[in-house]
């Protein structure tokens, strides 16, 4: 996370590299790929993007573009159009580093699973549900097949299936993978794991689309004790761009805090105390 002493050393190699192979040598297109790394890191979008540009064009002209780093710098790329709701040119580069992968790994290989996710989401922010589910059902499929059912990295990509389940009014599909994902942290006992909160808070949510509002809040509230658990380790560590995307998540859990209290069980003690506590994380968040 020491970025400004790690940049000074970055661009000299870029010099030595540039005077050595020429600027157009893949070798250049990897420390640049390492340079807009620091920049996103950073929060500098547009620098990031910049060089990730740089370093794709680079392979382009070198007819490397169907190797693995173009499928990365396609991700990246998707995803910084992402985070400006730029979702025509998110999906473009989400559909090139399939295509790149797919080339590479073959049609059936979880190495292919982030960019149907990432598809996945696009769709899901457009209100295509259809393609969403297709997209996320996908991704699922081939990180099964290439972990297994059991294994607890799964849970996540479950878990962006149920949700579109949710939204489309089938609780039952919903509830059946986020139960499923329950029973399986509670099996390996690794039910502290962030990703098991996302599963809570999914059911919270489906219960109260359910017009369930006890166990909505049994579950937002257990969502909240396991968050409470590492909210000093997630701020002890990591870049300052990491702990600021960790605090706005926060940040959003409380705004459902608040909501499902206000909306749901406005008598109910649990969630009161969830919003007057830390799990409400707005009272973390300092400087913004």
């Amino acid at each position: 996370g020491d970025y400004v002493s790690a940049e000074p050393f970055l661009l000299r190699e870029l010099k030595i590299k540039e005077k050595a192979q020429g600027p157009d040598h893949p070798t250049v297109a990897d420390v640049l790929t390492q340079l807009g790394i620091i920049h996103l890191d950073k929060g500098d979008y547009l620098k990031a993007e910049e060089l990730f540009l740089k370093s794709l064009g680079i392979y382009e002209r070198a007819q490397q573009a169907e190797k693995n780093e173009v499928a990365w710098l396609s991700i990246a790329l998707g995803n910084i159009h992402y985070d400006r709701g730029d979702y025509e040119n998110a999906e473009k580069y989400f559909q090139r580093s399939r295509a790149v992968l797919e080339k590479i790994f073959g049609p059936d290989h979880y190495h292919l699973t982030d960019s149907f996710s990432y598809l996945g989401h696009v769709a899901y922010d457009v209100g295509d549900y259809a393609k969403a589910e297709a997209m996320f059902g996908r991704a699922l499929s081939l990180m099964e097949k290439g972990l297994g059912q059991d294994h607890p990295v799964v849970t996540g990509y479950r878990n962006h299936l149920a949700t579109v389940y949710i939204t489309t009014g089938e609780y039952e599909k919903a509830e059946a993978l986020y139960r499923q994902s329950l029973f399986l942290h509670d099996q390996k006992t690794i039910m502290g794991q962030p990703v098991v909160q996302e599963t809570l808070y999914g059911l919270a949510r489906l219960y109260a689309a359910r017009g369930q509002p006890a166990e909505a809040v049994k579950f937002q509230a257990q969502a909240g004790e396991l968050e409470e658990n590492y909210i000093e380790l997630n701020l002890a560590a990591g870049s300052e761009r990491e702990k600021q995307a960790f605090l706005a998540s926060l940040s959003a859990r409380a705004s459902r805090n608040i909501s499902l209290h206000a909306e749901l069980a406005p008598n109910d003690a649990p969630i009161a105390e969830m919003r007057a506590t830390k799990r409400g994380a707005p009272r973390l968040i300092k400087g913004r």
